[in-house]
């Protein structure tokens, strides 16, 4: 299984027998009296969604850095599951169960979370891919989270991707077409019309028009 991080709960912490988190990360344990923000894995990625399409197709495009989306997929069977969405709104998966339900008891609304992706990759070609995720109540609190290595990556990727929605919502702006003023062309008086100025000339090519027509019959 595609698993840099693992995780476990609920169990009594040993220090207060309160009921907390032990969360093992690259073979450590934390006891952690937060929960957030923390790192997972997303869920399900080899299934298909409804609409037929492998989510792999999906996974397969993610870059340490995307922002993704988090949403309430609660239902009657699953009534703490919270899906894990692109920018496009595409599923790729859902938080794992155990998390989702430590996110739901400590109060947080999914769709209010900041979720990046930190790592996207597969353990072998034959393999699927799968995607490590941070979530977080901003994008800061998860950058604090990450070692320096992630931290500068995930925060490069942030900020290409906030020029990148500066720019496009510059070019996305209405074009308003404004009229050139045409006055200071014309030989009248500013501002009025000067009708001689362009009857004169063509009067003048007449007459020449004329004289080279009547020399040529001669």
């Amino acid at each position: 299984m595609f698993s840099p991080f693992h995780w476990r709960s609920p169990v009594c912490c040993p220090r207060d027998r309160s009921i907390i988190t032990y969360y093992f990360i690259s073979s450590e344990v934390f006891c952690m009296s937060s929960l957030l923000p923390i790192k997972t894995n997303i869920a399900g990625v080899t299934h298909k969604n409804d609409d037929g399409i492998s989510r792999q197709t999906y996974v397969q495009d993610l870059s340490a850095g995307d922002i993704l989306h988090l949403k309430d997929a609660s239902s009657t069977r699953f009534p703490e599951a919270i899906s894990v969405h692109n920018s496009f709104g595409d599923m790729l998966g859902y938080v794992p169960a155990d998390l989702a339900r430590d996110i739901r008891s400590h109060g947080y609304t999914p769709e209010a979370l900041a979720c990046i992706v930190i790592f996207q990759g597969r353990e072998s070609p034959s393999k699927p891919y799968g995607a490590s995720i941070a979530i977080g109540e901003s994008n800061d609190s998860i950058v604090s989270l990450l070692d320096k290595s992630d931290a500068d990556l995930v925060s490069t990727a942030l900020r290409i991707e906030e020029e990148v929605s500066s720019q496009t919502a510059q070019a996305t702006k209405p074009f308003s077409y404004v009229q050139p003023d045409y006055s200071k062309y014309q030989s009248g008086p500013k501002g009025k019309s000067a009708p001689w100025g362009c009857i004169i000339p063509v009067v003048i090519g007449f007459i020449i028009g004329i004289i080279i027509a009547a020399a040529s019959t001669k």
